[in-house]
């Protein structure tokens, strides 16, 4: 348990950065995932009967945000195990402690990785749609 803590107390920006990435991802959770439009004629029917966009563009937001930075915080904790920190109590046993919870880190993403590729696959096609006008427009 010591050698737990003492990976988090020598690394605080990733510990403090985890933290804050976790109760978002929990908030996007509880509040951000209950809106499924999953092809384009969803999407075109949800903005054409709607007035406010607001709840459909928070949603696809929070969870493309909580997946990014749930999936680059995995990786800074992977990317520990191939330093040499010396702080550490144990640095053999850091590292697999900065392993294993880069790989959580990861596997959670993975949750909103899923959502977004599944529920909201509609508001997906749309946005690759919409790139694909405008860079075909500036040719």
């Amino acid at each position: 348990m010591e050698v737990f803590i003492d990976v988090f107390r020598n690394r605080p920006g990733k510990s403090i950065g985890t933290v804050a990435v976790l109760v978002i991802s929990l908030i996007t959770i509880i509040m951000f995932q209950e809106i499924q439009v999953e092809t384009l004629s969803e999407v075109i029917n949800y903005f054409s009967k709607s007035a406010d966009n607001t709840p459909l563009v928070m949603t696809w937001g929070f969870n493309l945000f909580s997946f990014s930075f749930l999936l680059m915080m995995g990786i800074f904790w992977i990317k520990d195990i191939f330093q040499d920190n010396f702080f550490d109590i144990s640095p053999d046993l850091g590292r697999v402690i900065c392993l294993i919870i880069g790989l959580l880190l990861v596997l959670y993403s993975t949750l909103f990785f899923k959502y977004i590729f599944s529920d909201l696959l509609g508001v997906v096609i749309a946005v690759l749609l919409i790139f694909a006008i405008i860079n075909g427009s500036k040719r």
